[in-house]
């Protein structure tokens, strides 16, 4: 069986295709730890002092995203208002 990490992969990063996602992602925050997150993959407990967003993927099931990563990755769309760092 194969196993990846992130220091497993089979080839670099920089020799991997890009993609980009398309579907628009519902989400509102900002909210703050503690906070107890039941995702699909499982129960994730969010300490005192963490800020990000809260996400829904297509099944309805929420999941975290830290503001640094909210940042990084989305664009708001339409009305939506997103907290400065």
């Amino acid at each position: 069986m194969e196993h990846y990490s992130k220091d497993h992969l089979p080839i670099p990063v920089s020799e991997m295709a890009l993609h980009r996602k398309v579907a628009l992602t519902p989400m509102f925050g900002p909210i703050t730890g503690p906070v107890l997150v039941t995702t699909q993959e499982g129960d994730y407990k969010l300490p005192g002092g963490w800020r990000g967003l809260l996400a829904v993927d297509k099944a309805g099931h929420p999941y975290p995203i830290e503001l640094a990563e909210y940042h990084e990755t989305y664009e708001p769309v339409g009305t939506m208002r997103v907290p400065c760092e």
